[in-house]
């Protein structure tokens, strides 16, 4: 028998003696003839990174209103903050990918005021900035010159006193935005058309529409150009247009929806998919998992079926809009914060319905998870990356092979057609890359193989042959990117590693039903916990002889002796409850050593699985990385000399890979 500890530094390694005595192995096998282990790692395919979610921070927390509209007409809608206190109107311009640095652009306009709007009123194509004051219904307007809010004027007295809601909309289809005031004991609108340097003599547009409404809009909802009037009653969750005639008149109003946004937190009315026509727009801050919005498309004549728009989207926000601030000519769901000052924006496009498939590190992964504020060195600097960038996966690919790493396993855990199946389709880039890096005969060659997961959800044998067909069909059997060239084999099959509690996995391998698609494949496992605790529903503690079937995922008690496969990981946090530090007996990284590495280094197993390369949402990374923002229980990467050390992980894995190979 050959042990043969080689130089692992920062590394306590105890006696075989000691270890055999505290009974950690099971038999430690003969390794002189044998080949060297195969080192395998997790790797997270999940990172989202198509534009910022986060569009601001720490932008209005002191300011009284806030407001979203295109004041230098660009086409994109601008942050606008209003200060009651001095009358300071303060800009922050959209970039289409978040607000700048904000600028004074007028003050002392609108101090008292009860109303502040933005709207462009003179039809150059600007918003511009117009109070409304209720003592005396005067309307006063600073013109945008694109740059700032010029002198304010009065454009108007004596309207809207008393009204429940005043608003500005371009009602008539000049291109000028009018005033309108709302009385609602007789559901009495007034207008008074813009001029272009004033609001003109008022007249009564329609009466007895939205008594008892709980909300009043106007927008365009059939696309002709002029706003028309819509309202909307909580009680049936029922909405209500009056048709602009761009004349005189609003017409009869008609019930265009009913059973819609009933116990919503706010309604809208906006284009959300750029046909032109405005559609019903609800948000629920109630909703499960809150913050949801749901929309119903305008057909020009009706409000349609209603559809799940965003989810978890402004949870805990003050306010929400619809606003163009991407300008790409849809109305987009804005959200603000006003503890943190932050701005939050989602495209209006139906495929991004959760922040995670939009921006991961800034949206979470999953209900209720915290933006992930690990920020990782990508081509030689700290930034995000999105999981299918072919320059990162490449950067990662040469990391892999210069550690002497010889597999990923691409973590589908949740769900391989999860979200619109976004981390599926960067596993599938991953997977393209490894082709072509496989193909370069100077390359060590890496592989990779698939974990599902969705049989911790169903319970069910089927849903585990459901998974491996996709991952034969996708992955395994691919033209260009499968066969064992490519995807790693266990045993002369395709691996495939299943999520899956120890009941589950009792369930399926007795199950009797049709097994063809998981059969073609080694199948592996891996359970929330190993050991997990005693009398869990779904749980099971498996047996000390089956832990060479278990591939992940947390392993509270460290690395658990096998002859066949062992999981080192360098603590876990799954910021709900789970946390395994990574400093043990008072060492920094000393779960990944003491716990996780000199165990190996003993046990000298056929495959060693690293939990993880990059799963940061869960704390298990090794990927160098910038941890200086990380609050407790997240636990920042200091050495021994306690300094910041972002390599400090990598440096770990690749010395206990090589001092492993070297015996």
């Amino acid at each position: 028998m050959r042990i043969k500890l080689r130089g692992f530094r920062r590394l306590a390694v105890i006696s075989l003696a000691a270890a055999i005595a505290a009974g950690m192995l099971g038999d430690v096998r003969a390794s002189a003839a044998d080949v060297p282990p195969q080192i395998g790692i997790w790797y997270s395919t999940w990172y989202a990174k198509e534009g910022a979610y986060v569009w601001a921070e720490n932008l209005g927390t002191a300011s009284t209103n806030q407001l979203l509209g295109d004041a230098n007409g660009d086409g994109k809608a601008d942050a606008v903050l209003y200060d009651s206190s001095n009358g300071k109107w303060t800009v922050a311009l959209s970039n289409g990918n978040g607000f700048s640095a904000a600028s004074m652009w007028v003050t002392g306009h609108g101090y008292g005021s009860a109303d502040q709007f933005l709207a462009d009123v003179n039809g150059d194509g600007k918003a511009d900035a117009v109070v409304y004051f209720e003592q005396d219904g005067s309307w006063w307007v600073s013109l945008s010159t694109g740059s700032g809010f010029g002198s304010y004027s009065k454009w108007k007295q004596s309207f809207g006193i008393g009204a429940n809601k005043r608003m500005l909309s371009d009602v008539n289809g000049d291109g000028k935005a009018d005033a309108i005031a709302y009385y609602g004991n007789a559901g009495d609108w007034w207008v008074a058309p813009s001029t272009g340097n004033a609001f003109g003599a008022e007249s009564r547009w329609i009466s007895g529409h939205g008594v008892g409404s709980g909300n009043q809009m106007l927008a365009d909802v059939n696309g002709d150009g002029k706003a028309d009037s819509i309202v909307f009653f909580d009680q049936d969750g029922s909405w209500w247009t009056a048709l602009s005639n761009g004349a005189n008149a609003f017409q009869g109003y008609t019930r265009w929806k009913n059973g819609f946004g009933s116990g919503s937190s706010a309604q809208f009315v906006g284009d959300t998919d750029g046909d032109g026509k405005a559609d019903a727009v609800v948000y629920k801050s109630d909703s499960n998992p809150n913050g949801n919005w749901y929309r119903a498309l305008s057909s020009g004549a009706s409000f349609g079926s209603a559809q799940d728009w965003k989810i978890r989207h402004g949870n805990g926000s003050g306010k929400q809009w619809l606003a163009d601030v991407f300008g790409d000519g849809t109305e987009a769901p804005v959200a603000f914060f006003p503890a943190s000052g932050q701005w939050k924006a989602l495209p209006a496009d139906l495929y991004y319905f959760k922040p995670n498939l939009w921006n991961t590190w800034e949206g979470g992964l999953l209900p209720n998870s915290r933006p992930i504020k690990y920020v990782p060195r990508t081509n030689g600097v700290f930034s995000t990356y999105d999981s299918g960038d072919s320059a990162v996966i490449d950067e990662h690919l040469a990391m892999l092979a210069d550690a002497k790493i010889d597999f990923v396993i691409l973590d589908e855990t949740n769900g391989i057609n999860v979200d619109n199946g976004y981390i599926k389709q960067r596993a599938a880039a991953l997977a393209g890359r490894i082709a072509i890096w496989n193909a370069n005969p100077s390359h060590r060659p890496i592989k990779y193989a698939i974990a599902v997961g969705a049989m911790q959800s169903t319970h069910l044998p089927q849903t585990m042959e459901d998974e491996s067909e996709i991952v034969w069909d996708e992955f395994a059997n691919h033209p260009v990117y499968g066969g064992s060239d490519n995807y790693y084999y266990l045993n002369g099959k395709p691996l495939i590693v299943s999520y899956a509690e120890y009941a589950d996995r009792l369930q399926w391998e007795g199950w009797s039903g049709d097994k063809t698609e998981s059969n073609r494949f080694t199948v592996r496992w891996i359970q929330g916990k190993v050991p997990w605790e005693p009398g869990a529903v779904f749980g099971g503690t498996p047996p000390v002889s089956d832990y060479g079937l278990y591939f992940g995922w947390s392993y509270p008690l460290g690395a658990q002796a096998n002859a066949d496969t062992m999981v080192v990981m360098p603590g876990h946090n799954n910021n709900v409850g789970d946390w395994i530090s990574r400093t043990y007996n008072g060492v920094r990284g000393g779960f990944y050593t003491e716990l996780g590495w000199n165990r190996v280094l003993i046990q000298d197993p056929k495959i060693v699985v690293i939990n993880s390369f990059n799963e940061f949402a869960e704390e298990t990374a090794v990927q160098p990385a910038d941890t200086s923002m990380l609050e407790a229980p997240s636990e920042k990467w200091l050495n021994g000399a306690g300094q910041q050390d972002p390599d400090m992980y990598w440096n770990m894995t690749k010395q206990a890979i090589e001092d492993l190979l070297a015996q």
